[in-house]
């Protein structure tokens, strides 16, 4: 298995000579494992630079499956969703993992990042298959041979490790 970070900050991108060790974009890790699964922690603006790198294969075939786990919907773990390109190609199919809320269905918070005035291609008009997954707390699930189990954070507002 192997995780690569594409953003570590928090609140806003930093980019420049100051970050250059540690990078400069918001939260967005991937985690590879053997089986070649596409796992992706966070959306941030380090995403987007991920998201050219799986154009590079399946996704930029039209063949790509993602599974996207967003630990919260706060603006710097989601802010890079709309550039993410295997998003605007046919064909590709990313599975949106996040906590269940009790008063809006995920898809809604998640088309709000994409809905005008916001960005110009509104969520419903991105090319790929959208799937959206809720969790709860202490749940689990099988990402190919990938177990994963939910936990709680201990955050502002409620998040999920």
């Amino acid at each position: 298995m192997k995780v690569s970070f594409w953003g570590v900050r928090g609140s806003y991108p930093v980019p420049g000579p100051a970050t250059n060790r540690y990078g400069g974009n918001t939260s967005c890790l991937q985690v590879a494992p053997d089986d070649g699964s596409i796992i992706i922690i966070d959306a941030g603006t380090g995403i987007r630079r991920l998201g050219q790198r799986l154009m590079e294969g399946a996704c930029g075939e039209g063949g790509g499956v993602v599974h996207l786990l967003i630990s919260h919907t706060h603006w710097d773990h989601v802010q890079g969703l709309p550039f993410f390109a295997p998003l605007h190609r046919e064909g590709n199919l990313i599975r949106i993992y996040s906590r269940r809320q009790d008063d809006v269905h995920l898809k809604q918070i998640f088309a709000a990042v994409t809905d005008v005035p916001y960005f110009p291609i509104p969520m419903d008009e991105m090319k790929s298959q959208l799937e959206f997954v809720d969790l709860d707390e202490g749940s689990g699930f099988q990402i190919g041979e990938t177990e994963i189990r939910c936990s709680r954070l201990n955050h502002p507002s409620v998040a999920m490790a």
